[in-house]
């Protein structure tokens, strides 16, 4: 925005009421004044449309901020994570890899660099607490993150190579299928009768 190449005034004739403005630009030489009576420099919207975009990135970082430190106080409760697969390895690369192109081709402002990087660590963040915390499951589904004991009916455990726990609702209704090493076998099924939670193992560990 060129303030400096601004007319002095600018002055709508016939108007007796309305929008009054002026900009005082201080410097050593001389100060300069530019003025306006409900008439603006061609710049005047653009320059509007960057303060409220100004705006928005800040409301929007300070949104993203919020729901990571939620997410960060998730992770330091985590008591058992879940096996992560190559399939959940390679998604979260590639989302990763997504944000970083999309902000090298459309970010023109530092702030739109910090929402990607944020969001980055938002991703990743997401994928690595699901698990078993003391209260409850972690998990990424159903438009819900967290179900804590007394929503859990019951659990199905089949032990092979890894865990995989299938949790039921008390509706009924499946929540979702995690994946464990077996070196966590002993703790979890220890968690499970610290909350009381009921469950069946098919090919128990001996």
């Amino acid at each position: 925005m060129d303030v400096l190449n601004w007319k002095s005034k600018y002055v709508e004739p016939g108007i007796c009421d309305g929008t009054q403005w002026s900009v005082e630009i201080v410097r050593d030489e001389r100060n300069i004044k530019k003025y306006g009576d409900n008439k603006f420099p061609d710049e005047w919207d653009e320059c509007l449309g960057d303060e409220k975009m100004n705006i928005i990135n800040f409301i929007v970082i300070v949104m993203l901020l919020s729901v990571l430190t939620k997410q960060i106080s998730y992770i330091r409760k985590l008591k058992i994570k879940t096996k992560k697969s190559f399939l959940e390895i390679l998604t979260v690369v590639l989302g990763i890899l997504v944000l970083i192109t999309l902000t090298i081709f459309f970010a023109k402002h530092y702030m739109h660099f910090l929402i990607a990087f944020i969001g980055i660590i938002l991703l990743v963040i997401n994928w690595i607490k699901q698990g078993i915390f003391d209260s409850g499951i972690l998990i990424v589904a159903k438009g819900k993150e967290l179900y804590l004991w007394n929503e859990v009916r019951y659990a199905q455990i089949n032990t092979g190579d890894i865990i995989t726990i299938d949790y039921y609702s008390v509706s009924g209704s499946k929540i979702i299928s995690h994946k464990f090493e077996m070196q966590n076998y002993d703790k979890i099924l220890e968690i499970f009768e610290d909350n009381n939670i009921q469950f069946v193992i098919e090919n128990p560990t001996k």
